[in-house]
């Protein structure tokens, strides 16, 4: 069976345990801001794998403003991710930037944006945990 997620997924990241996989679309933040099909928010989409039936539950589907997400990945916990911004279209945010997000179990699960950024150059790609 298939499971939707945001339009134009670029790539995803596994938990640890393999419990969550979050999909990191770009939606379509990378048109021109003139372009009548432009969106300014990309989306990060939460899945939940059951190892019982081997089939994902889509979640949430969490906007937020970046252009181009490229890069994403859980910590070793799986309790928190990092996720790579090509660029922005926000006047006041010259380049990209390595967002962090949190991991909110519970009955409704979702994605918490923390209020911790690194400003990078722009064109940034990829992140990873190193063992």
């Amino acid at each position: 069976a298939n499971v939707a997620v945001g339009a134009a997924a670029e790539n995803l990241a596994i938990s640890p345990d393999g419990r969550w996989v979050v999909t990191l679309n770009m939606e379509t933040s990378f048109l021109p801001t003139t372009s009548p099909a432009y969106a300014p928010q990309s989306t990060l989409t939460l899945l939940e794998w059951n190892s019982v039936t081997e089939r994902l539950r889509a979640r949430a589907t969490v906007p937020f403003e970046g252009v181009l997400p490229e890069g994403i990945t859980f910590d070793r916990t799986g309790r928190y991710l990092a996720v790579v911004n090509f660029d922005h279209h926000h006047a006041l945010r010259d380049g990209g930037s390595l967002d962090f997000w949190t991991l909110v179990e519970g009955a409704a699960p979702t994605l918490a944006k923390l209020n911790a950024t690194l400003d990078l150059p722009r064109g940034a790609h990829v992140v990873e945990v190193v063992p």
